[in-house]
């Protein structure tokens, strides 16, 4: 996932970079997804839900750059 990710960047291949990128942001947004279905509450736990909003705005991030290349 991630470390897919970093040797695709070293090796210059791009698409894997970011299909990598892509694979590990699926998981915290299933998460996320899952905690909304089972009524975990944003408001009571804020700080769940903010760092799953940190992670997918770090990779969003990471994958306007990488779509640069």
């Amino acid at each position: 996932m991630l470390p897919d990710a970093k040797t695709g960047l070293k090796n210059g291949d791009y698409d894997k970079a970011g299909e990598s990128l892509k694979f590990a942001l699926m998981f915290p947004m299933r998460c996320k997804f899952n905690l909304q279905r089972a009524k975990f509450d944003k408001y009571e736990y804020p700080q769940v839900y903010s760092q799953i909003n940190i992670y997918a705005q770090l990779s969003d991030a990471a994958m306007r750059i990488i779509d640069r290349f």
